[in-house]
């Protein structure tokens, strides 16, 4: 380079600006502080190339020191193989074609630094000289790598768009391959000119929330292939600046699956809510059944055995009593059988309550041996039962259900068994001062269950022999319900069993103990007083039935325990208008009857009521379902009675809404 071609280039100093050499000399200074205070590499160089001054930035980043750089050429910074091509660089930034440009520096130790340099010329110790200033673009240039890797193989589908006219500059493999679009399909144009988006609304919300927050998070488009076939989308997008220019980067992920999956779901959600709405209306009808069934079934059966009752009172001859005798056990068997499919209803229907009282053991045991020891005498059968002393005269134990379990162990054991005997027996596995643990236990010789039936014996309607329903009869449900009802007095039923020679059924039971002083012999009995109750008044009861033979029936017990004026309706309406006439002390009211039912007639007697006017009314009904006992209470009943009622029942009925005194 000559020196009219650099007095022909702007220079920073020049003699002819009239500096002094002081002025000068002072300008170099103030470069070498600005230039050591600077992060960017400095540098002065010769116009023949040799390095003048560098910055101590420029030293750390090549390693070398000041007095090995200073009179180096800068060439000698230059890769071996780019040391042709960066004296070419050189010179046309000398001659003012290149502002810029990007070139690795080989440090001392051979490494080497991508750099951006930028120069202009100047002075230095009076001689013109070229100024530098270089950039580590390193982590830019790693950065701008990552970004194109990321951007190239990510799952989502990623566009890089210019701003603010969002225009496509680049799309990634996913986008493409996932909308079938080439490259040059899309590059250049916007959204809309692509026919991306279904609904140009859409597309629109989506340039609202950019200019508002400047980002968009999670948002769900529906948006169109290159087919048309729509495909479901979750947005991303926010702005970033690439060498200072701003783009828009957008992030889609591909959800069509999930939305599929979730519609397919939401279907099987409304076919599984009408299944349980279909089997809700089925479950009420089978209810409904029931209740109907246990109606008409127990309703003849309740004069069956009311009157069998009856019956057994008079003067009999022992072949007419042996007659009686026949017809109560036939009734005694149907009945078992309906209380049976009414149970395993009660317990499918999660309806079954337990109502722990104090309950005398010893008693409870001698109630249950009771029922089978005539068909027990009658086969020739021993029966023993054990209560152990140890086992503490009362807890607190739902008596109904435990009895019912103890009847149906000793029934089974008394029914397979046709010699030797059966034995029963109650012990005190564990004692505390306040509970204890009862082993109850049912052994008999009969004849066995095979190892094959063992694990399905507690299923309903199971039973180990088919052959043996015609031989002994029964549901197959007994087991079943025991087994249920155990477990939820928190026990387990277990058997233990060998086929010819005979079972043995036992439980576990923890139960509180009652304090001596809450038991009572009238607790402990059920006796029915043959002399009728003493009242200070007449009463008046009225029945309300629609079944003639069950009003006859009801009347005649009564008859047994008190002096009473009996009137009687036929129905709903007419026992309104007897209500109104006669203003009873106690009414007995049928629930299924025809026209006006039993609910209707209450809730009508209730609003009949004057102030401070309150008369019991005992629902006297065949369906035994625990709803159908919350439905009275509700319509405003006071209690509740199943058919077929004995005496016993009907006196405590009498006792607890007239005031007896006996």
């Amino acid at each position: 380079m000559t020196d009219e071609t650099y007095r022909a280039m702007p220079l920073s100093f020049s003699s002819s600006s009239g500096c002094t050499e002081e002025a000068l000399r002072e300008s170099e200074e103030n470069f070498r502080t600005f230039f050591e205070a600077i992060d960017e590499l400095a540098s002065v160089i010769s116009l023949d190339g040799n390095i003048l001054f560098t910055n101590g930035a420029f030293r750390r980043k090549t390693g070398y020191a000041e007095d090995e750089i200073v009179g180096m050429s800068a060439l000698d910074l230059e890769l071996p193989e780019n040391r042709e091509k960066g004296a070419e660089v050189f010179a046309a930034m000398l001659r003012g074609e290149l502002k810029s440009c990007s070139m690795p520096m080989r440090a001392k130790d051979g490494s080497h630094v991508l750099v951006e340099t930028r120069l202009w010329f100047g002075r230095w110790n009076g001689a013109p000289c070229v100024y530098t200033l270089s950039k580590d673009v390193g982590p830019e240039q790693e950065a701008q790598q990552r970004f194109e890797a990321v951007f190239r193989n990510n799952p989502a589908m990623m566009v890089l768009a210019s701003l603010p006219d969002q225009r496509c500059v680049d799309a990634n493999t996913t986008f493409l391959r996932t909308l079938g679009y080439e490259k040059e399909d899309v590059v250049g144009k916007q959204a809309r000119e692509i026919g991306l988006f279904i609904d140009p609304e859409q597309q629109r919300e989506i340039g609202e929330m950019m200019r508002n927050d400047g980002r968009i998070t999670d948002y769900e488009v529906h948006a169109k292939d290159r087919n048309g076939d729509v495909f479901h989308g979750l947005m991303s997008a926010d702005r970033i600046s690439i060498h200072g220019r701003p783009y828009l980067l957008t992030v889609t992920v591909d959800i069509t699956v999930r939305k599929r999956a979730e519609e397919a779901l939401l279907v099987a959600k409304e076919q599984a809510e009408w299944l349980g709405r279909q089997a809700e209306a089925a479950n009420r009808a089978k209810s409904a059944f029931i209740a109907n069934t246990s109606h008409e079934i127990r309703t003849p059966l309740n004069g069956v055995v009311g009157f069998l009752d009856l019956l057994a009172r008079t003067r009999l001859d022992d072949v007419q009593r042996e007659y009686v005798e026949g017809i109560r056990a036939s009734a005694g068997s149907l009945l078992d059988v309906i209380n049976d499919v009414l149970d395993i209803s009660k317990i499918e229907a999660d309806k079954v309550e337990l109502r722990p009282a104090p309950t005398d053991i010893r008693e409870l045991a001698g109630q249950a041996a009771d029922t089978v020891l005539g068909t027990a005498r009658t086969k020739g059968l021993h029966l023993t039962v054990n209560v152990a002393p140890e086992v503490p005269r009362a807890l607190f134990l739902d008596q109904s259900r435990l009895k019912q379990v103890l009847i149906n162990l000793l029934g089974n054991a008394v029914k397979f068994t046709h010699e030797g005997g059966v034995s029963f027996s109650i012990r005190c596995e564990e004692a505390e001062e306040d509970r204890c643990l009862l082993r109850f236990s049912v052994e008999d010789t009969g004849i066995g269950i095979r190892p094959e039936s063992m694990d399905r014996l507690f299923e309903p309607f199971f039973q180990a022999d088919v052959s043996n329903t015609r031989k002994y009869g029964g549901t197959g449900l007994g087991l079943s319900i025991c087994s249920a009802l155990l477990q939820m007095m928190g026990s387990e039923l277990k058997v233990e069993s060998v086929p010819g020679e005979g079972s043995r059924f036992f439980f576990d039971l923890r139960a509180e103990r009652v304090p001596v002083s809450e038991t009572t012999e009238e607790e402990r009995t059920r006796i029915v007083p043959e002399e009728p109750f003493l009242l200070t008044t007449r009463p008046t009861i009225l029945i309300i039935e629609d079944e003639e033979l069950n009003r006859r029936l009801l009347r005649l017990l009564l008859s047994k325990l008190l002096d009473a004026d009996i009137v009687e309706a036929e129905g709903g309406e007419e026992g309104v208008e007897r209500f109104r006439e006669r203003a009873p002390d106690l009414i007995f009211l049928d629930l299924q009857m025809p026209g006006r039912d039993g609910h209707w007639t209450a809730r009508t007697l209730r609003e009949l009521e004057g102030a401070g006017v309150h008369t019991p009314i005992v629902a006297f009904t065949a369906d035994v379902q625990p709803a159908t006992r919350e439905a009275c209470f509700a319509s405003g009943m006071d209690d509740y009675i199943c058919k077929p009622a004995d005496l016993y029942t009907l006196r405590e009925v009498l006792e607890r809404h007239l005031k007896t005194k006996t």
